[in-house]
């Protein structure tokens, strides 16, 4: 649960989807996890209710919250932020880069 079922380094591409249900706290927890990720990916996601669609409640049912990428499941449940991270092609937090070299003198 909260495991992405992305390949580690993969950085999506397409459209995303939250399924989340009105008065679920994993999903208000899913929300506050992935919006600050989301911003640094520069990326938006397609937030749908699940009582008001009926394909999407009965394909998920209670196993929500979801995320979906052009319709492919890639998480659900408690989402965890260093793995999304890692689906998002973002790197770790506090990460500057790659380090420069100091240039080497002998005197």
């Amino acid at each position: 649960m909260g495991q992405p079922n992305e390949a580690p380094g993969h950085a999506l591409a397409g459209e995303l989807t939250l399924y989340v249900r009105r008065g679920c706290h994993l999903c208000v927890e899913a929300e506050a996890v992935l919006a600050p990720l989301l911003q640094e990916a520069g990326r938006r996601v397609r937030r749908v209710e699940i009582t008001d669609d009926p394909e999407a409640a009965r394909r998920f049912g209670l196993r929500i919250p979801v995320l979906t990428c052009q319709a492919r499941e890639i998480c659900s449940g408690r989402f965890r932020a260093d793995a999304l991270r890692t689906v998002f092609g973002l790197p770790p937090p506090g990460h500057r880069g790659p380090r420069r070299r100091r240039p080497f003198h002998l005197f």
